[in-house]
C-alpha cells in the first residue's frame, strides 16, 4: 500500500512539474512579425534563425533579440540593424522601411559632396535614404568647375569634372544638326494637306469626265478624263512626299 502511494505522490509531482514547465514556457515566449516593402527580403534573428519576409507572428521566447534585415541578392543591401524587446505573450510588429542606396564615383577622386547646401562626405561616396532623392547633388574639387545633379539621381552616377577654363566635349551631332524643325512640320504638313486635296478634287472631276464619255463618246470628255487623271496621280505622289517628309522631321524633334 505504502508502494503504490509513493508511485502515486510521483506520477502527481511529475504532471505538476511537467504543467508548470508548460505553462512557463507559454507565459515567457513573445510574437514577432516582420514586414517589407521590397522583395527578396531575408531577416536574420539572433544569428541563427533566417526566415523570409514577410514573417508573421514568430514564436521567439522573452528578452532581446538582434534582428539583422537585409536584400538576399546582395552583398550591401542592409535595410536594417536593430534589437526588439519581446514580452510574455506580447507582439511586436517591425516595419522594415523601404530604402534607396546611391553611389557616386568622380574623376578626380576625393572630392567634395554637398547635399542640397550640406557637405556630406568625399566620392568614392555611398549613402542610403529611405526616399528617393529630391535635392541637388554637387560634386566640386580645387581647380575643377562644380558639377550639381538634378533629381531624379541615379543609383551610380559617375562624374568627370572639367578643369577650370577647359572647354565642354563637343557633342556627337553638331549644333547646327540638332535644331528645331517646327517651319519645315509645318510646311511639310500643309503641302501634304493641299496636295491630298487636289487629288481628290481632280480624281473625282476625271471620273465624272469619264462617265461623260461613256455616255455620249465625246472625244473632249475623254481627254479631259485623262487631263484629271494626271493631276490627281501627281498629286497623290507630292502627298505621299510630303508625309515622308513630315514624318522625318517629327522624328528629328
Amino acid at each position: 500500500m505504502k508502494k503504490i502511494l509513493g508511485l502515486l505522490f510521483l506520477l502527481f509531482t511529475a504532471i505538476q512539474t511537467f504543467e508548470a514547465q508548460t505553462t512557463g514556457s507559454a507565459l515567457g515566449r513573445g510574437f514577432l512579425s516582420l514586414h517589407a516593402h521590397d522583395s527578396n527580403i531575408i531577416a536574420v534573428i539572433d544569428s541563427n534563425i533566417t526566415r523570409v519576409l514577410p514573417l508573421d507572428s514568430l514564436s521567439l521566447p522573452e528578452g532581446n533579440h538582434h534582428i539583422i534585415v537585409m536584400r538576399e541578392r546582395e552583398w550591401n543591401g542592409m535595410l536594417a540593424d536593430t534589437t526588439v524587446t519581446l514580452e510574455p505573450r506580447q507582439a511586436v510588429i517591425l516595419d522594415v522601411p523601404e530604402k534607396y542606396e546611391y553611389t557616386i564615383l568622380s574623376s578626380p577622386p576625393e572630392a567634395a559632396i554637398t547635399i542640397g547646401r550640406t557637405k556630406t562626405g568625399e566620392t568614392p561616396f555611398q549613402f542610403t535614404t529611405t526616399r528617393t532623392m529630391s535635392a541637388p547633388v554637387t560634386i566640386s574639387a580645387m581647380g575643377y568647375e562644380p558639377l550639381t545633379l538634378e533629381a531624379p539621381l541615379q543609383s551610380i552616377n559617375v562624374v568627370h569634372l572639367r578643369e577650370e577654363g577647359e572647354l565642354a566635349p563637343p557633342l556627337i551631332l553638331p549644333n547646327t544638326y540638332i535644331r528645331d524643325e517646327g517651319t519645315a512640320v509645318y510646311v511639310s504638313l500643309t503641302a501634304a494637306v493641299v496636295a491630298g486635296t487636289i487629288s481628290a478634287i481632280a480624281k473625282r472631276r476625271a471620273d465624272g469626265f469619264s462617265d461623260t464619255y461613256s455616255a455620249t463618246g465625246e472625244a473632249s470628255a475623254r481627254a479631259s478624263a485623262k487631263r484629271y487623271d494626271v493631276i490627281a496621280g501627281v498629286s497623290l505622289f507630292v502627298t505621299e512626299v510630303s508625309f515622308g517628309a513630315l514624318t522625318y522631321y517629327l522624328l528629328l524633334q
